[in-house]
C-alpha cells in the first residue's frame, strides 16, 4: 500500500466514504520531530502527581455563599453569541453576557458532549482519562473507573451542596463523565428532554434552597443534532436556531426564579457550551469529526451582581473553568488540574495564564500555542495539520504544505505533552471514542 500525500489524507479524512483509512494508515510510518516547551509552561510537561495543591488566587469579588448555576448549551458556537443580529433569538443569553465577565476566546477541550464534559469537570484531557467499556448499562467507553477528581466532588468534601439534573442518561456520578454530586436526578426518559422539562427540576431546587453556598448544573440538548429540539421540520441550521431560542427562554425562567427568591445577590452564572457545530466548514457537519475551530470554539459567560461588565479576548480553555469555581470557594485545586483560576479576570485583573490549551477528539490531537498557531496531529490517521490563526482564521492554509518548515517543532511538542501525561496501565490503549 502506498503512502498518499499528507493533504490527500486530510481530504480523504473528511469523506465518510472513506472507510479503510483508519485500518491502512496504522501501518504508514511517521518521523519523531523535535519539540520545544517555553520556560513559563515547563511545569505543565512534567508528571504532576507529586505536586501539592494550588492554593487560592486570593483574588474573589465573589460571595462566599456564592450559588453557582452553570448552564451548558450543547452544540452552541462562539461566533453566535458573538453576533449582534443574534441578539433577539437569544436575549436572556445576550443579557447574561453584557452583564457580566465575557470571555471571547474560549475553546473546549473536546468537540463531542462526553469527552469534553469529562475535561471540562476533571480539568484534564481525554488520554489523561482512564476510558473503560461500562458493561453494566451501555456498551461505551466511560472514565468511570478514573481516579482524577472532578471540581464538585472537591466543592462536596466541604459540605457544598453539588445538584444535577442529567438530560443524556449518562451525566450522573456512577459513569464518571461527572461526579461529586451530592444531589442527582435523570430527567432523560425517551430521547433528550426539552429544556424546559429539565431546567424546570432545577429551578424547584433553587426555589428550596435556604442558604449557605450551592453548586448546581445543568446540560441542555435542545440543539444537537437532528436539531428538532424545538419541534420544528425545518432545514438544520434553522431548526438548530429555533432549538437555541427554546433553550434561552429556559433560562430567562431560572433568572426569573432567581429574582423572585430574592438571591440576584449570590447567584453566579457561568454560561458555556461543551462544543461548536460544523455546517458545511471544511466540508463537515455536526461535531466530534474535527478539531477545527468551528467545533472548538466556544462561548463562557461569568456573571454576578457586583463583577464589572467586560470582555477578556485571553486565551482561555473549559479546563480552566473546574479550577475557577473552586478558587471561588476559597478551597485548593489539586495539581493533577490542567487548568488555572481564571478568578482574577473577574476581579477587574489580569494575569499571564501558562498551562497549555489542548483539545482531544476521535484519537486527533490539537495544541494552540499563545501566539495562535494550532497544530492538529491525527494520530490514527497519521495526518499533521498547522494553521496560522491569526491570519487565517479559517484554517484554510495548512502550512505544512504551503510553508514546510514554519513551526517544525510543534508536531514534537505536541506529542510530547502526551507522551507524559497520557494514562497508562498494563495493556491499556487509549480507545477511539466516536462521540
Amino acid at each position: 500500500v502506498a503512502r498518499p500525500s499528507n493533504r490527500t489524507l486530510i481530504e480523504l479524512s473528511h469523506q465518510p466514504v472513506a472507510v479503510l483509512m483508519p485500518f491502512i494508515a496504522p501501518h504508514f510510518s511517521e518521523r519523531a520531530t523535535p519539540f520545544r516547551v517555553a520556560p513559563d509552561q515547563r511545569e505543565w510537561f512534567v508528571d504532576r502527581s507529586r505536586l501539592g495543591a494550588v492554593a487560592p488566587s486570593g483574588e474573589n469579588p465573589l460571595p462566599r455563599d456564592a450559588i453557582v448555576l452553570m448552564i451548558g448549551v450543547d452544540s452552541l458556537r462562539a461566533d453566535l453569541v458573538a453576533d449582534e443580529s443574534r441578539r433577539a433569538l437569544m436575549p436572556n443569553f445576550f443579557a447574561l453576557r453584557d452583564a457580566g465577565v465575557w470571555f471571547t476566546n474560549v475553546r473546549s477541550a473536546g468537540t463531542s458532549t462526553a469527552p469534553a464534559i469529562a475535561s471540562l469537570f476533571a480539568s484534564r484531557y481525554y488520554s489523561q482519562l482512564h476510558w473503560t467499556e461500562y458493561t453494566k448499562r451501555r456498551p461505551e467507553v466511560f472514565p468511570h473507573t478514573d481516579a482524577s477528581p472532578r471540581f464538585p466532588e472537591v466543592l462536596a468534601a466541604q459540605q457544598i451542596p453539588t445538584v444535577t439534573v442529567d438530560t443524556a442518561g449518562w451525566l450522573l456520578n456512577e459513569f464518571g463523565i461527572v461526579r461529586g454530586f451530592t444531589e442527582e436526578q435523570t430527567a432523560r426518559l425517551r430521547g433528550y428532554p426539552s429544556a424546559q422539562e429539565a431546567g424546570r427540576r432545577v429551578r424547584e431546587r433553587i426555589a428550596k434552597h435556604e442558604g449557605g453556598a450551592m453548586f448546581a448544573f445543568i446540560h441542555f440538548l435542545d440543539a444537537h443534532a437532528p436539531y428538532i429540539g424545538a419541534g420544528k421540520k425545518a432545514a438544520p441550521f434553522d431548526g438548530y436556531l429555533a432549538s437555541l431560542a427554546q433553550v434561552d427562554a429556559e433560562i430567562g425562567e431560572w433568572v426569573k426564579t432567581v429574582r423572585e427568591r430574592g438571591l440576584d445577590g449570590r447567584v453566579v452564572w457561568v454560561l458555556l457550551s461543551d462544543h461548536g457545530e460544523a455546517f458545511g466548514e471544511h466540508g463537515l457537519t455536526f461535531h466530534a469529526n474535527s478539531l477545527y475551530d468551528e467545533l472548538l470554539r466556544v462561548p463562557l459567560v461569568i456573571t454576578a451582581r457586583g463583577l464589572a461588565p467586560r470582555r477578556v479576548d485571553v486565551p482561555v480553555s473549559l479546563v480552566d473553568v473546574g479550577p475557577t469555581i473552586i478558587d471561588a470557594y476559597g478551597l485548593r485545586t489539586p495539581s493533577s488540574m490542567m487548568g488555572q483560576s481564571l478568578l482574577p479576570f473577574l476581579a477587574g485583573k489580569s494575569r499571564v495564564l501558562s498551562r497549555p490549551i489542548l483539545a482531544e477528539a476521535q484519537l486527533k490531537r490539537a495544541l494552540v500555542t499563545p501566539e495562535a498557531v494550532k497544530v492538529i496531529h491525527d494520530t490514527r490517521r497519521k495526518t499533521l495539520e498547522i494553521y496560522d490563526l491569526i491570519r487565517d482564521p479559517a484554517e484554510l492554509d495548512n502550512l505544512i504544505e504551503s510553508a514546510p518548515g514554519r513551526h517544525a517543532e510543534l508536531p514534537g511538542t505536541l506529542a510530547h505533552f502526551f507522551e507524559v501525561h497520557t494514562f497508562r496501565a498494563p495493556g491499556y490503549e487509549v480507545p477511539f471514542r466516536r462521540w
